[in-house]
């Protein structure tokens, strides 16, 4: 595994980066300004698919934000910008090229485009699939894409981030993370074979959890 950092922040109950770098700002005692607080209200809501994955830590968060002068409403209103022409192409290119696959009753669906990976995997829970899986190769470096349905989540306990993202980044030379149901992969191989490894990461979790032992 390759080391991008010297230091890692990592909090599974955060929902949110912004959550994160706000907690270091509360725990140095410094007050963000207004434009700062503003962005971070941004990043939360973005995060958070407009707080539909939010839990009670992070409505604390933005009300504290809103103390600092930073305006939900307003970043709503920002975050509702209609998709440009290259991310729809790349949906609509993910969805062409998807392959759909039952992994111990939930719907497991794969696809690969070479731009857009996180907005096209979204996409394709959108339309139907339990958990996507979306890659993308450029200059010999890989970008894998993960998401889930709350339902997923809710029924296995298995955390997109934690139990596949982690494992599939070592196993890429790179470096996975990421939320309970949004993760994400960047590392280094074939792509092809970076879709199967996540397949396969996934059907043993599945299974195990079938045969009833905690993961």
């Amino acid at each position: 595994m390759r080391k991008i950092a010297k230091l890692f922040l990592i909090n599974e109950k955060a929902t949110s980066t912004c959550e994160i770098i706000f907690n270091l700002y509360q725990n140095l005692k410094i007050k963000p300004l207004k434009i700062v607080a503003q962005a971070l209200m941004i990043g939360l809501t973005f995060d958070t698919r407009h707080f539909t994955l939010a839990n009670l830590q992070t409505f604390q968060t933005a009300a504290e934000l809103c103390k600092f002068g930073a305006k939900p409403e307003k970043a709503i209103e920002l975050l509702k910008i209609p998709l440009g022409k290259p991310e729809r192409i790349a949906r609509l290119k993910a969805a062409q090229r998807m392959e759909i696959k039952e992994v111990e009753d939930w719907m497991l669906v794969t696809s690969i485009v070479s731009s857009f990976q996180a907005s096209a995997a979204r996409a394709i829970i959108a339309l139907g699939a339990d958990i996507a899986i979306v890659g993308g190769e450029k200059k010999g470096k890989i970008k894998v894409s993960l998401r889930a349905t709350n339902e997923f989540y809710r029924v296995t306990g298995i955390h997109l981030g934690r139990d596949l993202a982690v494992p599939l980044g070592k196993l890429l030379n790179g470096v996975g993370n990421g939320h309970a149901i949004a993760a994400g992969v960047n590392g280094y191989g074939n792509l092809n074979e970076a879709i199967n490894q996540s397949i396969n990461l996934l059907t043993n979790l599945l299974k195990v959890l079938n045969r009833g032992v905690n993961i």
